[in-house]
């Protein structure tokens, strides 16, 4: 767990496509993916699945697939940011974690038992299906927030929670078919989302103290810390029941802080992390976007797309 989990960064200036053979990829119109044919639009973005439905209504494809059939192809930060989830799938045979142990009572007149609940971990229960998958949030240049989403990629994660990273660094590979990438055919699910995974007034989780529920929710985020609002008496720490990571609470000028690194942990409450959706709200045309901020004439170091990986039809 970093140390500082930074939530201040430079602003997103510059974007690079995410594999070495983004836009030779999403020229592909047609392809045919477990069993199944997906038309993608021309340009890459949301693709429209021709045979699943939900209510008589096409699920849409939110993001591009790219990069086929070329494990360990390198994948690359599309912009400057930072990391908010780097996770791999479950164990093959993951057992349930164990229940947390009491947390110690601020004041020892209070028995409480202030224990996380509602909220699971990413960490302890990764989306299914993805494989191993990073998130990154990027400040954009007009102020707003942009989320950027790498799934189906390999073991071997370059990046970890809370790294800042930069337009055009190398952050994974995209994965083997297996465990590692959710049991599909290799190639990099890539998609853009609209605003932050956190910020001020987020419920993070609901502690039980007491026999009562009390939501902590975020005030204020700095580099290092969360100022925290709860209308309860709190313990000195409070453990996580995923790995038993325990984080101090501390109290200064009446208000509470809590490390900023709790974030890891939590789930963000509206923002879900899917590949198939009956809307497009909240998702960005992930191609449209890198034209839009002039990827198309400023592509990542890496350089011109070699010919040996140039794309071929899938049959």
């Amino acid at each position: 767990m970093p140390d500082k989990y930074v939530v201040n960064y430079p602003a997103a200036q510059q974007f690079c496509p995410p594999v070495e053979s983004y836009f030779d990829d999403v020229t592909q119109l047609i392809q045919q993916i477990g069993g199944r044919m997906v038309r993608h639009a021309p340009n890459g973005g949301y693709g429209l699945p021709i045979v699943t439905m939900v209510g008589g209504k096409h699920l849409i494809h939110l993001g591009a697939d790219v990069s086929w059939s070329r494990p360990a192809a390198p994948v690359y930060a599309i912009a400057n940011g930072v990391v908010r989830v780097s996770m791999g799938p479950p164990p093959k045979a993951a057992a349930s974690p164990p229940p947390p142990a009491a947390a110690k009572p601020q004041d020892d007149n209070e028995q409480a038992e202030a224990l996380p609940t509602g909220r699971q971990s990413a960490a302890a229960k990764p989306v299914k299906g993805w494989g191993n998958i990073i998130v990154i949030e990027h400040q954009l240049p007009d102020g707003t927030y942009a989320t950027s989403i790498y799934g189906h990629l390999a073991t071997r994660r370059l990046v970890e929670v809370g790294d800042i990273v930069r337009a055009g660094q190398p952050i994974g590979f995209v994965g083997k078919k297996g465990i590692e990438n959710g049991l599909y055919d290799p190639h990099l699910h890539f998609a853009i989302r609209d605003g932050r995974m956190f910020k001020p007034q987020t419920t993070l989780f609901n502690l039980e103290v007491n026999g009562r529920s009390a939501p902590i929710k975020i005030a204020n985020m700095t580099d290092s810390e969360l100022e925290i609002e709860v209308d309860a008496a709190l313990p000195d720490t409070l453990p996580m029941p995923i790995d038993g990571h325990d984080f101090s609470i501390t109290t200064r000028d009446g208000k509470r802080y809590m490390p900023a690194g709790i974030l890891h942990y939590m789930t963000p409450p509206d923002f879900p992390i899917v590949g198939y959706d009956l809307s497009t709200d909240g998702w960005r045309d992930p191609t449209e976007l890198l034209r839009l901020m002039s990827a198309d004439v400023a592509p990542a170091p890496h350089g011109p797309i070699p010919k040996a990986v140039a794309a071929k039809p899938r049959k």
